[in-house]
């Protein structure tokens, strides 16, 4: 390594950090600060120690990014997105939803819609696309906010937009119609991500309904005689491995302790399929996993979860 190179530290610390070696990548980093203050060094250590439990540092980090990087730069409205992430969970909403505004910028995220966005005009009459977007995760948990906007506008004319793999889960759980279309004539348009922004929803008014999807009974009972076929024990769900970065990962390592306890029944959730230790003993019926739908009715007849963050936590609640 070129130790007066900035760059050079920062690409070994970015690939400590795929390793989950994060002591090393701190290090790396913070050497490649010395030598020239840049924001993908900070950008760096803000997603560090936003995934290992450091928020101070990595909103500190994270402003320094934006600081630094010039708004030109397409990595600016990327980084202001990963920091409306951070404050969001760290309780500042208002400044989260307002940075996660910078989504609409990047050109691969833009939808075409031929209605206005809502800004939170009356709905009495009036018809609205509701739609789901950014990761799994996201669309399952926005859909929340569906029932609210049913009681604050009953008389509003609701169509929710869901991508094909989310239709059937959205059509058991909503009686209202479907488009995966993002086209389709309306009076209004809005993300369900955007709602708690517009009705400006705090802690105490977000809604946390015990449980707001439901799956179709005909499914959970047809998944119902898979489960038939093991050995009794807990049945647990495992999803382990996120494609949307390194950070939400469980390493396969440390799961093999996993399975050495007795009497449990390991079921994957994790679709498309990622190496998990041959100690668990995985049951890997995920060939016959279609859409959310039938991950839904797969967990509904687990005892138990253990997931990452992602769509699996949120379907299951």
């Amino acid at each position: 390594i070129n130790s007066g190179v900035y760059d050079a530290w920062n690409n070994r610390g970015t690939a400590y950090f795929r390793l989950f070696m994060w002591d090393e990548a701190i290090a790396d980093f913070e050497q490649s600060l010395a030598i020239t203050p840049n924001y993908m060094s900070h950008f760096q250590l803000g997603l560090l120690y936003s995934s290992t439990g450091g928020p101070t540092q990595a909103i500190y980090h994270l402003r320094e990014a934006i600081r630094l990087c010039d708004e030109s730069d397409d990595n600016y409205n990327l980084i202001n997105i990963y920091f409306a992430t951070l404050l969001q969970g760290q309780g500042f909403w208002q400044e989260g939803f307002q940075r996660d505004q910078y989504r609409y910028k990047i050109k691969s995220l833009r939808h075409k819609f031929v209605a206005p966005r809502w800004q939170g005009e009356d709905l009495a009459g009036k018809s609205i696309l509701l739609f789901t977007e950014s990761g799994w995760g996201d669309k399952i948990l926005s859909l929340r906010y569906v029932n609210l906007l049913l009681e604050k506008y009953p008389d509003a004319k609701i169509t929710i937009g869901a991508q094909p793999d989310l239709v059937s889960l959205v059509r058991s759980s909503f009686e209202l119609p479907i488009s995966t279309r993002s086209d389709i004539p309306t009076d209004y348009v809005t993300s369900l991500l955007d709602v708690p922004m517009i009705l400006n929803l705090t802690w105490d008014t977000v809604p946390r309904p015990q449980k707001y999807l439901s799956i179709d009974q005909k499914l959970v009972e047809k998944w119902a005689t898979k489960f038939k076929e093991l050995p009794p024990g807990i049945n647990v769900g495992l999803c382990w491995a996120s494609f949307n970065g390194i950070s939400k990962t469980i390493p396969a390592w440390d799961m093999v302790e996993l399975g050495g306890v007795p009497k449990i029944n390991f079921i994957s959730l994790q679709k498309p399929y990622s190496q998990a230790p041959k100690e668990l003993k995985l049951r890997d019926w995920t060939d016959g996993i279609n859409d959310w739908s039938d991950t839904g009715a797969i967990i509904e007849n687990c005892d138990i979860i253990i997931t990452i963050d992602t769509g699996v936590a949120h379907l299951a609640g």
